[in-house]
């Protein structure tokens, strides 16, 4: 299954109009993708709108708490598992807040000030999240590179290359 040409298929029929055949075929690569690992939060959500323009806007809230939002949690996963736990949490939580970001453009074309309201929030709460953890992350990446290089190159520092003595400010 070629998951790009697939993507492009799709777009074209909801380029021409036929919403419910885009869909059709998002939905059966989604899992695909997830079980891939490797796709941005954007080859997830553009199925969000579609179904918006479809008249099925209650569907997709289903879909994305359902199917979408696991489905970049396993991509992620697979994808960004090798990294500390905080930088996979940090990446995931982005994701989910481009989600909500799209639901919430969603939201506002339907006029669902309410269900806008609660998007915008889960956005900036996910985003925030986002944030801290990365910092965290990129911190405890840092701890754990430092120390395999202490184990591969000797606990003497001064004799480490200088472009890895200037990475760790040595």
């Amino acid at each position: 299954m070629n998951i790009q040409n697939l993507t492009k298929q799709a777009t074209a029929f909801a380029r021409d109009g036929d919403f419910g055949q885009a869909i059709s075929i998002l939905k059966d690569l989604i899992p695909v993708m997830a079980e891939s690992g490797g796709f941005s939060a954007s080859s997830y959500y553009k199925i969000i709108p579609y179904f918006q323009k479809a008249g099925r806007y209650q569907e997709s809230l289903n879909y994305t708490k359902e199917v979408i939002i696991p489905a970049v949690i396993a991509d992620r996963k697979s994808s960004h598992g090798h990294c500390v736990p905080e930088i996979l949490q940090a990446l995931t939580h982005n994701c989910i807040s481009q989600i909500f970001n799209k639901l919430a453009l969603a939201a506002k074309r339907e006029g669902e000030a309410e269900h806008l309201d609660s998007f915008k929030a889960l956005e900036r709460e996910h985003y925030d999240k986002y944030q801290v953890l990365l910092k965290i992350g990129e911190q405890k990446q840092l701890e754990s590179e430092y120390q395999e290089l202490m184990r591969v190159l000797g606990e003497d520092t001064d004799q480490w290359p200088l472009s890895i003595r200037r990475k760790f400010k040595l």
